[in-house]
């Protein structure tokens, strides 16, 4: 989107005005652009879901701003220094972190943030797909170039689970974190996060940090395979929640754990603390698929390489990678 749009200069001279009206031609003398200009701006603006109010005497004013992933929308009051401050924004796209990575390639700055109404092939953690409805979640991914070693990636992934619980937290939800990537509210999902690296050696070049929450399904916006497993912040609170706003806060709480991280200020003890203060595995007794294997025993640990250790009879395992097929307060048995 142009910077010097007029439709983003429209809306920035309604919005300053604070709900007053003001007429065409005070719109079009301040913009410096005919009249007609003004009104395809107005236009525009309305096919984009703002709702602006006309009177023939009095003017038009801004009454409401959609509840739309636009990039006008996130920069307007976002505060962050890195992360989110430049915005690209999609209707509908297979991936947001497939989007991200080929403009990483392209040269896109660290902390670009790609966001979507929908995604057609959204997906987690080993290939596993991840519904996202349009216009019912957040559909995220963030550029990175943190050039830290690849062992360290999953500490990016961890800064983003801690944040989206904070602000979570913000709107009276409590969630919990379920390794290594869930987000979880009791024991259905709501969201979740997957980074993907591209390396030099030992060494990330790029980073993506995707990451997906559900915040206005209904049950039957689920898939019927899916409704005993998945739930959205609205069916958690009972009300629908505005993503925009959502969205902001999880970049800033977010941003809070990552520049710390990023700029190698020992902030990792910090940050493994409060993850583990929020994950719901530890202290469970697990079953985790790993390859072809089924290992159980208790969840005890995350290790600072992001490993979950479990306690096999007394004798520990550390998990790298895996997907937790069940987390209980009983052992379940093989």
């Amino acid at each position: 989107m142009p910077e010097d749009a007029i439709d983003d200069r429209v809306v920035d001279v309604l919005r300053g005005r604070s709900g007053e009206t003001v007429l065409p031609s005070e719109l079009s003398e301040r913009l410096g652009v005919p009249s007609e200009s003004v009104r395809d701006g107005i236009c525009t603006l309305r096919d984009q879901g703002y709702e602006v109010e006309e009177h023939p005497v009095r003017g038009m004013r801004l009454l409401g701003v959609p509840d739309r992933m636009l990039e006008r929308e996130i920069l307007h009051g976002l505060d962050t220094k890195l992360l989110g401050r430049r915005v690209r924004c999609y209707g509908r796209v297979r991936s947001t972190n497939d989007v991200a990575m080929r403009l990483a390639e392209g040269g896109a700055p660290e902390g670009t943030l790609v966001a979507a109404e929908c995604q057609t092939g959204g997906r987690g953690r080993s290939g596993r797909s991840w519904d996202s409805p349009e216009g019912m979640g957040i559909w995220a991914s963030l550029v990175l170039r943190p050039g830290s070693r690849a062992a360290d990636a999953h500490r990016l992934g961890m800064c983003a689970g801690v944040g989206i619980v904070q602000t979570l937290a913000r709107i009276g939800v409590h969630a919990a974190l379920k390794w290594p990537n869930d987000i979880r509210i009791g024991e259905k999902k709501v969201g979740g996060i997957l980074t993907e690296t591209q390396a030099n050696g030992d060494r990330i070049r790029v980073l993506v940090l995707g990451f997906g929450v559900n915040v206005n399904q209904t049950k039957e916006c689920f898939r019927e395979d899916l409704r005993d497993m998945a739930t959205s912040l609205r069916l958690a609170t009972g009300r629908i929640q505005e993503r925009v706003p959502l969205l902001q806060r999880i970049l800033r709480e977010t941003e809070a754990w990552l520049l710390p991280i990023l700029r190698d200020e020992g902030a990792f003890g910090r940050l493994l603390e409060a993850w583990q203060e929020a994950c719901s595995t530890l202290g469970k007794w697990v079953k985790i698929e790993v390859g072809e294997e089924v290992i159980v025993g208790r969840a005890v640990e995350i290790g600072s390489d992001g490993a979950l250790v479990v306690d096999r009879k007394g004798k520990c395992k550390r998990i790298r990678t895996g997907h937790v097929l069940w987390q209980g307060n009983e052992y379940p048995g093989k």
